[in-house]
This record gives structure tokens, sequence and C-alpha cells, in this order.
């Protein structure tokens, strides 16, 4: 694949988009305590919703280290696969959960996901932009996804009671994640984003060729 400039802006844009809807996933716990459905179909009160929340919540804590240790030796994009099939198969096991116990292993599995998606562009942002772009670019990625957050506890009342299911909605977004996640790794899949050991190799070459040792 032609390394052409504007592929970069496409596939940063495309990981953005992700992590929009990753974020417009995230902060379902809250509308689901109003889902009557929710409720009774899980047989559950609104202090399990909070449960179910931290369970979320821990998972992603756990992971946030050993998500960068692994995109550091893999890279950005098998890392992004990796966490949409995991965010696909968590929310599936959440979405047709008929107990407690079902739905928190499905969100803890979407959980250990969700850092992959904004770590993977800041290292997309720091290989292919210019350093003094590097705060706008991020801040703009978390701009975009607090937007999915903000986005998703207003409609998820409405498309709860529209949908008259909790389910059908969280079914349809996992789904579009994982197929802006894939495109993105699709169009992208040609470019190269270095690595720990390349990008010590690179400064230590630009040292020796100016004639410092280390």
């Amino acid at each position: 694949m032609a390394h052409k400039p504007w592929l970069k802006h496409v596939g940063l844009a495309l990981l953005i988009v992700t992590y929009f809807f990753v974020m417009f996933l995230r902060f379902i716990v809250g509308p689901l305590a109003s889902s009557s459905s929710f409720m009774c179909d899980l047989h559950v009160t609104a202090a399990h919703t909070g449960l179910i929340a931290s369970t979320y919540f821990l998972a992603y804590a756990a992971m946030l280290i050993p998500s960068g240790v692994i995109i550091d030796k893999r890279g950005p994009f098998q890392s992004i696969l990796l966490a949409a099939v995991l965010t696909l198969a968590g929310y599936a096991i959440f979405t047709s959960a008929t107990s407690l116990t079902q739905a928190i292993a499905g969100m803890a599995i979407a959980g250990m996901a969700t850092p992959f998606f904004y770590i993977s562009a800041v290292k997309v942002i720091s290989a292919w932009f210019p350093e003094e772009r590097f705060a706008t670019l991020t801040g703009l990625t978390l701009s975009v996804g607090y937007a999915g957050a903000s986005a998703s506890l207003a409609a998820f009342p409405l498309l709860f009671s529209y949908f008259e299911t909790w389910r059908t909605p969280i079914a349809v977004f996992s789904i579009i994640l994982f197929a802006v996640a894939l495109t993105a790794v699709i169009v992208l899949r040609g470019l190269k984003v270095p690595r720990v050991a390349e990008a010590v190799q690179a400064v230590r070459s630009a040292f020796t060729r100016s004639n410092v040792l280390i």
C-alpha cells in the first residue's frame, strides 16, 4: 500500500470515530438503570447496575498498563483488532444475558478491551504527526470520545423506549463499533508505526550520526 499523506489523516479520523462509539457504549449503565425491561429481564435492582458499572471500570483500570505493553510490542492495529473482537464478544454476552452474573461477565470483557482504543490512537498520533500537533490531536480524540459519552446519556433512554428493549440498541452500536474499527485496521494495515525497539534504535542512530555516543 502506498504511503499517501492523506491516508494517515483518514486513519486517525477512523480511530477517533471508533473511540466515539467506545465511549458511547461505555456509559450505558446509567440509562439502563431507568430501563424497566432491563430490570425485569435480569431480575436486578438499581443497586445491581452499580455493580455492573464498577466491574466494567475495574476491568478497564486493570488493563491500562497491560494494554500499553501489548500495543508497544504488537503495534496499534493488531491491538485494535483484538480489542474490537473482545468488545463485540463482551457486548454479545451482555445483550444475551439472562442473569446478573452473565451481564457482569460481558461488561468485564468489554471493559478489558476499552483501553486499547485510546492508547492506540495516542500511539498513532505520536508516530505519524508532528510533535507540535500532539496535544491538539490528543485533545481532539478525548473531546470526540466524551461527546460520545454525552450522546450516550441522552440517546439511550430514547432508544430503549423506541425499541421497547435494552438489548437491540446496545447490540446494534457494538456492531457499528466493530465495523468502524475493522475498517480502520483494513485501511491502515500497510502503514507502519514504529515499535519501541525501532524508535530507540532510530534515536541511537541519529545521535551516532551526530558523533554522540549513547
